[in-house]
């Protein structure tokens, strides 16, 4: 298997993420990871929130953190994402007040929302 990791700057930017790929083709093949899932954790989270997906189709992805009202607090492209592959997404969240967000995945072809709990 593959496997690629981008690691954080340092800085202390709100939309700072890290990147990180693996094929997992034989995994998904044997059921044990659903192709087109999305989850989010640890929820509720504090500093940080780690999005994984593996999409269904090869296509550019997108994610989005909403306020519950649906104000864009962050928005990251995230490229091409290939099909059958995991990929996670760590997102500092440590600058967000206490509350429920959305986080959005759109993959081009399927939008996905999930809630997510911010506590200090």
């Amino acid at each position: 298997n593959a496997f690629t990791a981008c690691l954080p700057s340092m800085s202390s930017n709100v939309s700072r993420a890290t990147t990180s790929t693996a094929s997992l083709e034989a995994i998904i093949r044997k059921g044990q990871i659903r192709k087109d899932k999305m989850d989010v954790y640890p929820n509720p989270a504090n500093n940080n929130v780690r999005l994984s997906f593996v999409p269904a189709n090869t296509g550019v992805s997108k994610i989005t953190l909403l306020t519950i009202d649906g104000k864009r607090i962050m928005e990251i492209n995230n490229g091409v994402s290939e099909a059958g592959k995991n990929y996670v997404k760590n997102i500092d969240v440590s600058k967000l007040v206490s509350g429920v967000y959305m986080i959005q995945l759109n993959t081009g072809y399927k939008v996905t929302i999930k809630k997510v709990v911010i506590t200090r």
